[in-house]
């Protein structure tokens, strides 16, 4: 038996030449064995808690490389090291996983009574595929001969979250590209991709760096159609550089094939639906057989997976099902078990197979929920991971539970940093606050259905409306695009979502869910009228705010910051006009202008504003919302562009209001699943009560006169959203700022009403 001397206390083991003739080695094989072992070691955990816990004084147990990652290539590496006291007799050392209260054993083995020092290497408890293996916590077991056993659990976990390489070769960089793209961060996608500009890359790398690019022109062009030319143009130049055979040609054909799913979805002709779903069949199943030639197990896996997804579209159950199967079985990661899942569940919603279908959903959106669970970034993890709640939520209503679909809908939004999904009891509280006093309406399009739930008598109700695949997301965007004026689309949103009316005496809170957010809601056209004329509205964040009882928009505290001296930036004459009117219309507000407009000042006194209102150029940027800031007067502390992430590190739990009057400043549905990205996100991030802030960009004298309107209805009694409205019907009705572009593209977002 090999050793490696240690001194003469002890005895240094490799964990692989280290069993001698009777030690046994035990690893899960498959995702099926690694659940069968959680449920069965779930009743002997519960034996062994019971069992003493102390070890011997010269027992030493550390993991060496401070984490198992399972995300990572594996470089045969140790990473935990056992250090066994002399003993009497054979003992057994199982290093096992503890994931959700259920065990599983990664390793096994039996050691003499000699003194030794155990080592185990990351190959050697992850197995071929490392994916399988959950997160959890890292317990040794050392049981002796006639005795209990001794538990040990090793204080950093088997950590899954993402990994990227920190190398600067081009193999490094598009690694870093695909990774980031596939945990929903398409803006540092780009930027990676783009650092490798003008580098010369052999044919593989260059089909590759061109098929990256087209996936990030892919989703960029969701919020913003105008990249959906090069999205095409850069993915059939992949094709033309990849060898055929290669990975870099089967990865091509597997984006294609998701390419040519997605053009099925939203089509309305059976004919393209057909054609579409059966070329992206045969691309992904000549991938599929291409990388099992190859022995290429990870590209095998998504090659099955985008087979099954196209099969699911046709409807075609039994090979769905055995396609998923086969996928699972080559790699069982958390990726893999939900979008399989979610293929079985289409298949079964295509086949009137409601109750499988919810079985089926329920399944991926629970696995989805474990990988945000593990994310530090909630909307760049539910970014690409969206469907599974979109599409329990349509089975749920096809089933006739308008509380377990809102429950799914509800699951599709972002949520702060340990911030829990609602619960039923809490949907339930809001329909039973708001009878009598207001109207909660909730709009989700799921492609073929806009679903479209509404508070009634302290019950919730929900209506399946039939469309063409995600028609009213493109209203959405149509309507914003115009700025308020595509009176087409406006009717089209009104009829569907208001087909009653509305009530004069009403309050709306709205909490649309995605690409919903960007529509002007006050220019819908109700009962001859519009929306701001018929009732007051405001925006949620979440539907569990409408428990939140808010207090009027106050008189007193409001900090204003305007027009700042910028270099390269115009001045905004208006906006000074804005803060005099604060400073003499409202007692004891601070008015901070031109160089003295600095960032600083404004992390220096927001914490202490009731209301903080900033009147400056800014600039939205819809990919990377994070980034999105106010052009401020710079200082020697800071250089003037306040981001909304550095906005979100505010204390700002004690502001009723952040308003900004400057441009985009609430826009929402960027690039997935932040449907409240940017400042609006920010500072309800920060504690902030309420956001107001536009949809588009504004014009400088406007955007004055409607503040000053709403100054001058701040009484100290009117909420944000009442004072909004007054001052929308204020422009309305004034010749100069009638048109829709000026008035409508203001909202409230607010935390509560």
């Amino acid at each position: 038996m090999p050793l490696r001397d240690q001194g003469p206390e002890f005895r240094s083991m490799r964990f692989a030449s280290c069993r001698p003739p009777s030690a046994t080695y035990t690893r899960p094989i498959t995702l099926w064995r690694v659940r069968c072992l959680f449920l069965a070691l779930s009743v002997l955990l519960l034996g062994f808690s019971t069992a003493s816990v102390s070890l011997a004084s010269t027992l030493d147990i550390s993991l060496l490389q401070g984490k198992l990652r399972t995300d990572r290539p594996l470089v045969d590496t140790d990473v935990i090291s056992v250090t066994l006291p002399e003993a009497q007799g054979w003992r057994r050392v199982d290093v096992c996983l503890v994931h959700a209260g259920c065990e599983v054993v990664l390793a096994s083995i039996d050691v003499d009574g000699t003194a030794a020092r155990l080592f185990f290497s990351d190959a050697e408890l992850l197995g071929p595929d490392p994916g399988r293996v959950p997160a959890g916590e890292i317990l040794v077991r050392v049981t002796t001969e006639d005795e209990e056993p001794t538990l040990h659990r090793i204080s950093s976990a088997v950590d899954s979250s993402p990994w990227y390489p920190v190398g600067g070769t081009p193999v490094d960089v598009l690694e870093r590209a695909a990774r980031n793209l596939r945990e929903g961060m398409p803006a540092r996608a780009a930027e990676e991709l783009d650092s490798l500009q003008g580098v010369s890359l052999e044919a593989t790398l260059a089909s590759k760096w061109m098929r990256l690019s087209s996936s990030v022109q892919n989703k960029f062009a969701e919020v913003d159609r105008v990249h959906q030319r090069s999205a095409k143009q850069l993915l059939d130049r992949a094709g033309d550089r990849a060898p055929i055979g290669t990975r870099a040609r089967d990865r091509f054909l597997i984006e294609r094939a998701t390419r040519r799913i997605q053009t099925a979805a939203f089509t309305n002709s059976a004919q393209l639906w057909r054609d579409e779903l059966n070329s992206a069949l045969a691309d992904s199943r000549s991938a599929f057989s291409s990388a099992t030639l190859r022995g290429d197990r990870v590209t095998a896996t998504l090659a099955l997976v985008t087979v099954a997804s196209a099969a699911s579209r046709r409807g075609w159950v039994e090979e769905t099902i055995k396609v998923t199967r086969n996928a699972v079985d080559l790699s069982g990661d958390q990726e893999t078990v939900w979008k399989c899942a979610l293929a079985r569940a289409r298949a079964f919603l295509n086949a009137s197979r409601l109750q499988q279908a919810r079985r089926e959903a329920r399944l991926a959106l629970a696995t989805v929920e474990q990988i945000r669970g593990s994310r530090q970034d909630d909307a760049a993890a539910l970014s690409p991971r969206r469907e599974p709640a979109v599409l329990l939520a349509r089975i749920e209503a096809r089933l006739g539970n308008s509380m377990g679909a809102l429950l799914a809908a509800e699951h599709s939004r972002v949520r702060g940093q340990g911030v829990e999904p609602p619960t039923v009891a809490q949907l339930s509280e809001v329909a039973t606050r708001a009878k009598d006093k207001a109207t909660v309406v909730v709009v989700l399009d799921t492609g073929p259905e806009l679903l479209v739930w509404t508070t009634d008598e302290g019950h919730w109700k929900v209506r399946r409306i039939d469309q063409d695949p995600g028609e009213a997301i493109v209203k959405a965007l149509s309507l914003h695009e115009s700025r308020g004026t595509d009176s087409d689309s406006a009717r089209w949103l009104a009829s569907r979502i208001f087909p009653s009316g509305v009530s004069v005496n009403d309050r709306l809170l709205l909490a649309p869910v995605g690409g919903m957010r960007r529509v002007p809601w006050g220019v819908l056209p109700i009962d001859g009228t519009t929306l701001v004329d018929r009732c007051t509205w405001s925006l949620l964040p979440a539907v569990v705010s409408a428990c939140r009882a808010l207090d009027p928009l106050p008189r007193e505290g409001w900090l204003t910051v305007v027009d700042p001296v910028v270099e390269g930036r115009r001045p905004l004459p208006g906006t000074r006009m804005e803060g005099m009117q604060v400073l003499e219309s409202l007692p004891g507000s601070i008015f901070l202008a031109g160089i003295d407009a600095t960032e600083s000042a404004v992390r220096k006194g927001a914490e202490q504003a009731r209301v903080l209102h900033i009147a400056c150029h800014g600039d939205f940027h819809p990919h990377d919302p994070g980034t999105s800031l106010l052009a401020l007067a710079p200082d020697e502390q800071c250089d003037g562009e306040l981001t909304a992430d550095e906005m979100s590190g505010y204390r700002l739990t004690g502001c009723r209001l952040l308003a900004l009057t400057g441009c985009e400043t609430a826009i929402g549905g960027a690039s997935g699943a932040d449907d409240l990205a940017g400042f609006a996100r920010a500072a309800l991030d920060a504690g902030c009560q309420a956001i107001l802030g536009t949809l588009w960009p504004v014009e400088d004298a406007a955007a004055g006169r409607l503040f000053g309107s709403m100054v001058q209805a701040t009484d100290g009694q009117k909420g944000p959203a009442e004072v909004l409205r007054y001052a929308c019907r204020q422009l309305k009705g004034n010749s100069m700022d009638r048109h829709p572009s000026v008035w409508s593209g203001w909202v409230v977002v607010e935390n509560g009403w």
